[in-house]
Order: C-alpha cells, then sequence, then structure tokens
C-alpha cells in the first residue's frame, strides 16, 4: 500500500494529512508528485495569517538563494507530521517542473 501526495503549501495550514499515516502504520512508502515547497511570500499564494499559530512561508518573500531555500524546507520539515512522515516511510519523489514547461510554451508561441 502506498500514499500518494502532492503539492503541499505551509500557507494553507498543517500538513496532517502526513500524519494520519504515521499514526495508524498504513503504508509501506510515500509516492509525492511534487510541488513539495513553493517560492512565494506570504499573500502571493495562501495567507498564513489566518491560522492559529500562524503558518507564514520563511523567509517572507520569493524565493532567490539557497539559503532561502534551504530555510523554507527547514521550516516544511519542522511540522511534525511531515517530520514523522520522512522518518518512517521511503519517499518517491516525482520531479514536477511545470514553471520550466509553461516558459517553454510561451517561448515556442
Amino acid at each position: 500500500m502506498y500514499l500518494l501526495l502532492t503539492i503541499q503549501l505551509i500557507a494553507f495550514g498543517t500538513f496532517n494529512a502526513f500524519g494520519s499515516p504515521v499514526r495508524k502504520k498504513s503504508v509501506d512508502y510515500v509516492i509525492h508528485l511534487g510541488d513539495y515547497i513553493y517560492e512565494y511570500a506570504n499573500g502571493q499564494y495562501g495567507w498564513g495569517n489566518d491560522y492559529s499559530p500562524p503558518r507564514v512561508p520563511q523567509p517572507n518573500k520569493i524565493l532567490t538563494t539557497l539559503y532561502d531555500y534551504r530555510t523554507r524546507i527547514g521550516q516544511y520539515r519542522s511540522d511534525v507530521d511531515l517530520y514523522e512522515n520522512h522518518q518512517m516511510y521511503a519517499w518517491i519523489p516525482v520531479w514536477d517542473d511545470h514553471v520550466r514547461l509553461s516558459q517553454y510554451v510561451a517561448f515556442v508561441e
């Protein structure tokens, strides 16, 4: 049995979908179809202030540097459910590069 996941954005709330299989021990591995993190600042796509405690993406700006991306990944992985899921299951990530595809389509048009 596997868990199929896609699109997680910290500004939309907690990652409880990752915790349920951990508590139930109901899967053997995780397939993640992409969009593990987003490069947006708070309010550009989702509003983290609506949650208690707030889930404002860090750093709160569009990510541009390696340090920015590492900081955001660290914030995501501080979520207990996501952390425990990574600890318990093997993950099979799938490359998702729709941004590059969109840029290519715009270029050829």
